[in-house]
């Protein structure tokens, strides 16, 4: 990051504080060009990736979701649970899933609606999953975010988390969440199953970041020194 682009980052994170239904935009603004660059750039918005990531990264398979109703939280445009051929339902969250749809090239089975992750229009325990990758620290009030998330999922059902943490505020990225914290507020109603956090690589990248990056412990993470916290848990009934 240059000085002038930390600068302006400066400043829109105080305007996030100071003006906030400006900085949601603002932010918003910023979500969508990231988009509309990555599909100038792909032309078409792969998907295929994201298998691995919600099946064998956590030890499942296309048979545990069968008949399931899915929900991913900051679904972006890409067609995020595409792969899900076995499940009743699939639903992607995202306060921008209306604007998403002008840069897809290709007709998607899942669900789009709009909505931000802090008041979501579900019933209790409507899904029997829930998913939130590489979005948490990008909404407006994470642990909202969560409460919310908890509500819309059943009793015994499964969460999967990807998340950075531990790294400063910016404007896409607005909360410092940090691992422990977050550890802490998970624990009070899920069982875990599995958790890790690894360190970010170079280029930044969360998801290869979380297939072959370097598990670090939270409790000795220095403060400042991003990491991808990523955590498998069932929803205590």
């Amino acid at each position: 990051m240059n000085a002038a682009t930390a600068s302006f980052e400066a400043i829109a994170v105080r305007a996030l504080r100071n003006a906030p239904a400006f900085a949601h935009r603002l932010k918003e603004w910023k979500e969508l060009r990231y988009w509309k660059k990555k599909q100038a750039a792909e032309i078409d918005l792969t998907n295929g990736h994201y298998a691995w990531f919600y099946t064998r990264c956590f030890g499942l398979g296309l048979d545990d979701y069968r008949g399931h109703r899915l929900l991913d939280v900051g679904c972006g445009p890409r067609g995020s649970l595409e792969w899900a051929t076995t499940a009743a339902e699939t639903v992607g969250v995202d306060p921008l899933a209306d604007r998403y749809r002008a840069l897809q090239t290709r007709k998607q089975r899942m669900n789009y609606v709009n909505a931000y992750a802090e008041n979501m229009p579900f019933e209790d325990g409507h899904f029997d999953d829930v998913f939130c990758f590489n979005a948490l620290d990008h909404t407006a009030d994470f642990r909202r975010a969560l409460d919310e998330m908890r509500r819309v999922l059943k009793p015994g059902g499964r969460f999967l988390l990807i998340t950075e943490v531990n790294h400063a505020p910016t404007l896409a990225e607005p909360n410092c969440i940090l691992p422990i914290e977050l550890e802490a507020l998970l624990v009070r109603h899920y069982d875990v199953l599995s958790q890790q956090v690894v360190r970010v690589r170079d280029d930044h990248n969360v998801y290869e970041s979380v297939r072959v990056g370097d598990a670090v412990s939270a409790a000795t993470m220095p403060f400042g020194e991003a990491g991808i916290f990523a955590a498998h848990m069932i929803k205590r009934s």
